[in-house]
């Protein structure tokens, strides 16, 4: 990574106004899973971020439908938790799509632009509470 590269993403995490508020609020939440991508230096920031807080991590690594099945999909079953994460729109898209087709909830997900850097994109997701059935 180059320097300018390293700044930007500091001063993307720094600055109240970069990190979105969602994930901001997300990372405070009891339950929450952050999704980060290693190859991606404001994803590597945020999961920094999180590790701070002790939030636990999960890398995407190549194969996010993979990891929805195997992993995500049933923690937010489970439980009562939040996954958020900056990943690339690839894989933001793939996720958004697993998750509403999952009855999930896609609270947040919007495109970061850091100069020199490729477009990521922040996303809160939270697993649809059911209507309560009338008796």
């Amino acid at each position: 990574m180059d320097r300018r590269t390293f700044v930007m993403t500091s001063a993307w995490v720094a600055a109240a106004g970069y990190l979105p508020q969602r994930l901001a609020v997300a990372l405070e939440r009891p339950g929450t899973l952050v999704l980060a991508d290693a190859s991606l230096a404001a994803s590597r920031a945020f999961a920094d971020a999180a590790a701070r807080r002790a939030v636990p991590l999960v890398e995407v690594g190549d194969d996010i439908g993979m990891l929805w099945n195997a992993t995500l999909a049933p923690y937010l079953a489970c439980t009562n938790a939040v996954l958020a994460g900056v990943l690339r729109a690839s894989d933001a898209f793939v996720l958004r799509q697993l998750a509403v087709s999952a009855n999930c909830r896609v609270r947040h997900a919007s495109t970061l632009r850091t100069a020199h850097a490729p477009a990521v994109v922040a996303v809160v997701i939270d697993h649809e509470p059911q209507p309560h059935q009338a008796a």
